[in-house]
């Protein structure tokens, strides 16, 4: 975060700080969905090397991917097996919605550790 957050509600930092994060998110989360976790890890250390992307964005992404991987085709096959398709929606929505809270978690985790090592 940037001056600019410097005047935000704690809301519109939480916001603000995953949304920093959004376009590689965005991107790196297109390239998992079609199944190669390898070539979205390869893509994340591209952009760091170019400078795109920081340790806030890439710990961001991470926390978000590690609660979608897989996202689709689990929920497809499981409420198959379980014998509920009719569920399959609702357990896209709400694993939808872990990501989204992993993301928000993990950019207050990473400012608090930032706090703690003075960063």
């Amino acid at each position: 975060g940037g001056k600019e957050r410097e005047n935000l509600t704690t809301l519109a930092r939480s916001c603000a700080g995953v949304g920093s994060a959004i376009i590689t998110i965005v991107t790196m989360i297109a390239v998992h969905a079609l199944g190669s976790a390898g070539a979205a890890t390869g893509i994340v250390r591209d952009m760091a090397f170019e400078g795109l992307v920081n340790a806030h964005d890439i710990a961001v992404f991470t926390a978000m991917c590690m609660c979608w991987s897989g996202y689709l085709s689990t929920h497809a096959s499981m409420m198959q097996a379980l014998k509920r398709p009719d569920l399959t929606g609702k357990a896209i929505l709400s694993h939808t919605i872990g990501g989204l809270a992993a993301g928000i978690a993990a950019n207050w985790l990473f400012r608090l550790f930032l706090v703690i090592v003075g960063g």
